[in-house]
C-alpha cells in the first residue's frame, strides 16, 4: 500500500508544447483601424510576451511559434492565452 501512495503524491517533470498557428476574425481593438495582435502566454509563474512582434492591423494574424514549458504532473498550473 505505502508503494501506492507513494506513487500518487509524487511530481513528475513533464513538458508541455503549445503550438500557436494563427488567430481568425479577431476583434477590432483600436479606434478606426483593425487590431494589432501578439501573443501573451502564461504558464505558472512563466510569461511570454511578444507585444514587440505585433501584426498592424492583421483581424487574421499568423504566428507559427511553438513553445515549450517544463511542469509538475499531477496538478500543472493553468496555461493562460
Amino acid at each position: 500500500m505505502d508503494v501506492i501512495k507513494k506513487q500518487l503524491l509524487s511530481f513528475t517533470n513533464c513538458t508541455v508544447r503549445l503550438y500557436m498557428i494563427g488567430g481568425y476574425d479577431l476583434a477590432n481593438r483600436d479606434v478606426g483601424s483593425e487590431s494589432d495582435p501578439y501573443l501573451k502566454i502564461i504558464c505558472g509563474d512563466k510569461v511570454i510576451d511578444e507585444r514587440e512582434f505585433y501584426q498592424e492591423d492583421e483581424p487574421n494574424p499568423r504566428f507559427d511559434k511553438m513553445y515549450m514549458f517544463s511542469v509538475p504532473f499531477p496538478g500543472a498550473p493553468r496555461l493562460q492565452i
